[in-house]
């Protein structure tokens, strides 16, 4: 799968697609763990982080592009795991 890692570093996609085509890619691969009732980790390329949800539901991850931006894949990729929002390999 390694030829699927290098598909969000398209130049052909804006942010929002590269995000969510990482986060497939994190769900698909089987890098997102929940660890307890609030709290996921997910394994990145390069580090694993950890996603938690806030007392508002609001989800929080620990890695840089959440603390700039406010979202980021890993977010993304937990949303993804808990609601079963993937698409079909086929799809792909």
């Amino acid at each position: 799968m390694k030829h699927r890692r290098r598909l969000w570093r398209s130049p052909s996609l804006n942010v929002c697609e590269a995000i969510l085509a990482k986060a497939e890619w994190l769900v698909q691969d089987g890098r997102v763990k929940r660890i307890s009732e609030d709290k996921w980790l997910v394994a990145g390329i390069k580090n694993r982080h950890i996603v938690r949800r806030g007392a508002t539901g609001f989800l929080y991850c620990n890695c840089k592009g959440f603390q700039a931006c406010g979202t980021c894949s890993h977010v993304v990729a937990v949303f993804i795991k808990e609601n079963g929002r993937v698409k079909a390999e086929a799809e792909a």
